[in-house]
């Protein structure tokens, strides 16, 4: 399953190396694949007070290859198991 093209990701704040900010590490905004050449992007929020009210929990999936926000070329595949779903 991947995020609709019309769905906007998110780069998240932080990285591998110094740590992601809490919810940015397995959001789907940031991990989804992109199925167009064109995707709609949009900025992390600059506060976040409890929680990310952008967040999209990844639901039961896994993913391989690199990570669109690090390289939107890259390939990126995504398999979800059986009941998964995702709120958006």
């Amino acid at each position: 399953m991947t995020l609709p093209n019309d769905v906007a990701r998110c780069a998240g704040v932080g990285d591998d190396e110094e740590g992601w900010r809490d919810g940015c590490e397995d959001c789907a905004r940031r991990l989804a694949e992109s199925t167009s050449a064109v995707s709609a992007w949009m900025m992390p929020p600059a506060i976040i007070a409890f929680w990310c009210e952008f967040r999209i929990e990844p639901s039961n999936a896994e993913f391989s290859g690199t990570p669109a926000a690090l390289s939107p070329e890259a390939p990126l595949e995504r398999r979800v198991g059986p009941g998964a779903q995702e709120e958006i």
